[in-house]
C-alpha cells in the first residue's frame, strides 16, 4: 500500500509540474529519506526541479541532499526555469554536491571559468527564489556556491552558502579547492549581460569563501545585500576544538593573496545595508607586516568591499570590520559609505593613568602609508573636506559611527542573527466520518485532510486519550469500532496532523453510537 501511494503521488506530482501553467502554480515536496515528509514523491532536489514547471514551487524537507553527479565540470543542481525552492531552514536543510570519494572529490572545471556557469553547486538562468537552505562545498572542489547568470529578479532570503574552501589552514593553498589555492571558491555569483537587473540577498550568511563572499559583474546588475553577514577566512582557527582564539598572526608564506567580502565589477553595482563584512585580509609572502610600512602597496588585496569600474554602489548602517581595506575603490565614482561603524582606532601604548589615551576616532583612515597595527579598515583615495570633517574622495564615509563597540547608538550596529529560522506555518486539518452513526461493535471509517507548507509527517486517530489508528501516507484514514459497553449517543473522535518541524493541528468529528 505504501508504495502505491507513493507511486500515485509521484503521477500527481508530474501531472501538477505539467498543467501548472493552466491550473496555476504546484508545490512538489521534497524528502532526502522519507522520514520527515513521508508523502514526498521525489528524495533529489534535481528531480524535484525537473519535474516542476515555470512558477512552481519545490518545498525541502529537513534533510541531506548530496546533488549531482560529482563528476568534473558538472553541477550539483542545475535549474533553467523560474522556480521557488524553499527550504525547512538552514539548519535543517543541506544542499552539497556529490561527492564520489571520501577526499579530493572536485565538480569544477579543469580551468574555472564561473561565466559558463558549470562547476557551480547551484545554477539558474531564470530567476530564482531561494530560502531556508545552506549550500555547503561539504569538502568538495567547487568554483561557486551559487551562481546566477542572466537571472534578474532573483533572491536568495536566510541562507547560509558556506565551506566554498575545503581548508582554511596555513599549508590549504597546497590541497584542491583550499585557501589561496587558485580555485575562485566564490560564495555567491551573478554573472550575464543579456538580461541585466536586481539581485536580492537578505538575512544570510556567506562565509568560508575562497576569492570573495558575494560577486556581481556586468553592466546593468545591481546586488543589494542587507541585513546578511559576509565573513571570510576564519581568524580563530583552533576556537572550535578549544573554545579559545589563537594569536591572530598573518600567514606570511605562500601565495600572496586576499579576499573580498562583497565586490562589484564591470558597470554592476552594490548595495550594502545593515550587514557585517568582516575578516578578508592578505596572507602570503609579501603580505603586509602590521604596525609598519612593511608591504604596505600589498594591503589593498583584501577589502570588505571592493568596486573595480562598477556603477555607483552604497554601503549604509553597517559594520565593516577587520578587514584588510574596508572599502576600496577602483575607477567607479565615488561610493556612498556614510553612517557605518569601522571598528576602533587603536593607540600605540598602554591606556589609562600615565598611559596613551585612546585616540579621537576620526573614521576610517585614507589610503594609509603604515599598515596598521590590527585590521582598521581603511579606504582609498584622497582627503577632502565634508561639512564639519574630512572623508575620500573615492569613499565618502562622513558621517560615520565613532563610539565604543558597545553603544548602542554611537557603536556598533547590531548584527542580525542570520539565516535565522525559517517560517513554516502549523498544519492544516480537517476530519470527516463515513457515516453519521454506527452501532457497537461496527466500524466507521474515518478521513482525515492534512496539509502543510513543507509536508505531513503523519495522522493519529484517537477516541478520547486512546489511540485508535495512525497514517504516514496520504489519504490519511483511519477506523474506527465502537467497543462494547460504548454508551448509546455522540462520540467525538479526535485527528492530530503533525508536520516535518514537529507542529500539530487537531480536528474532531461527531458520530451517534
Amino acid at each position: 500500500m505504501r508504495h502505491a501511494h507513493w507511486l500515485a503521488a509521484l503521477t500527481a506530482a508530474c501531472c501538477l509540474a505539467a498543467f501548472a501553467p493552466i491550473a496555476g502554480a504546484a508545490t512538489i515536496a521534497v524528502d532526502d529519506d522519507g522520514v520527515e515528509c513521508p508523502a514526498a514523491p521525489v528524495t533529489s532536489l534535481q528531480r524535484a526541479v525537473d519535474l516542476a514547471a515555470p512558477g512552481d514551487t519545490v518545498a525541502l524537507c529537513p534533510g541531506d541532499y548530496a546533488e549531482g553527479t560529482g563528476v568534473e565540470g558538472s553541477n550539483g543542481v542545475t535549474i533553467r526555469k523560474a522556480l521557488t525552492i524553499r527550504g525547512a531552514g538552514a539548519d535543517l536543510v543541506r544542499i552539497r554536491p556529490q561527492a564520489l570519494q571520501p577526499s579530493g572529490s572536485s565538480i569544477a572545471k579543469g580551468t574555472p571559468d564561473l561565466a559558463t556557469g558549470t562547476g557551480a553547486i547551484l545554477v539558474s538562468r531564470a530567476p530564482l527564489q531561494l530560502s531556508g537552505v545552506t549550500i555547503d562545498g561539504a569538502g568538495v572542489v567547487a568554483e561557486a556556491g551559487v551562481v546566477l547568470i542572466d537571472a534578474p529578479g532573483s533572491s536568495l532570503r536566510r541562507v547560509r552558502v558556506t565551506n566554498l574552501v575545503t581548508s582554511e589552514a596555513a599549508s590549504a593553498s597546497t590541497l584542491p579547492g583550499g585557501y589561496r589555492s587558485g580555485n575562485p571558491g566564490v560564495g555567491v555569483a551573478v554573472l550575464g549581460a543579456t538580461a541585466p537587473g536586481t539581485t536580492a540577498v537578505s538575512l544570510s550568511r556567506i562565509d568560508r569563501y575562497n576569492t570573495a563572499g558575494l560577486r556581481v559583474e556586468g553592466a546593468g546588475n545591481r546586488l543589494t545585500v542587507s541585513a546578511s553577514q559576509v565573513i571570510g577566512r576564519s581568524l580563530c582557527q583552533n576556537v572550535s576544538a578549544t573554545g579559545a582564539c589563537d594569536p591572530l598572526v598573518p600567514l606570511t608564506d605562500g601565495p600572496l593573496f586576499g579576499q573580498d567580502g562583497v565586490r562589484a565589477a564591470d558597470g554592476a553595482a552594490v548595495e550594502v545595508s545593515g550587514s557585517i563584512t568582516s575578516q578578508n585580509q592578505v596572507a602570503g609572502t609579501g603580505a603586509p607586516v602590521p604596525g609598519t610600512a612593511t608591504n604596505n602597496a600589498n594591503l589593498p588585496l583584501g577589502a570588505g568591499v571592493r568596486v573595480v569600474g562598477a556603477a555607483a554602489s552604497t554601503v549604509t548602517r553597517s559594520n565593516v570590520v577587520d578587514n584588510a581595506y574596508g572599502v576600496f575603490n577602483a575607477g567607479s565614482p565615488q561610493v556612498s559609505a556614510t553612517e557605518n561603524w569601522w571598528g576602533l582606532r587603536y593607540p600605540t601604548g598602554p591606556t589609562g593613568p600615565g598611559g596613551t589615551p585612546a585616540p579621537v576616532n576620526t573614521g576610517p583612515a585614507i589610503s594609509p602609508a603604515t599598515n596598521p597595527p590590527i585590521p582598521e579598515n581603511p579606504v582609498n583615495g584622497s582627503p577632502v573636506p565634508d561639512g564639519a570633517g574630512v572623508t575620500s574622495d573615492l569613499v565618502d564615509f562622513f558621517p560615520f559611527r565613532n563610539g565604543p563597540q558597545s553603544d548602542p547608538l554611537s557603536g556598533e550596529w547590531p548584527i542580525v542573527d542570520a539565516p535565522g529560522v525559517q517560517a513554516d506555518a502549523p498544519p492544516t486539518l480537517a476530519l470527516t466520518a463515513g457515516t453519521a452513526s454506527v452501532a457497537v461493535g461496527a466500524p466507521v471509517s474515518l478521513r482525515a485532510e492534512a496539509g502543510d507548507d513543507f509536508g505531513v509527517a503523519g495522522v493519529s486517530f484517537f477516541d478520547g486519550a486512546a489511540r485508535i489508528g495512525f497514517d504516514s501516507d496520504p489519504p490519511y484514514t483511519a477506523s474506527y469500532t465502537p467497543p462494547t459497553g460504548t454508551p448509546c449517543g455522540p462520540r467525538e473522535l479526535t485527528a492530530v496532523a503533525a508536520d516535518s518541524s514537529g507542529q500539530t493541528a487537531a480536528a474532531t468529528t461527531t458520530v451517534q453510537v
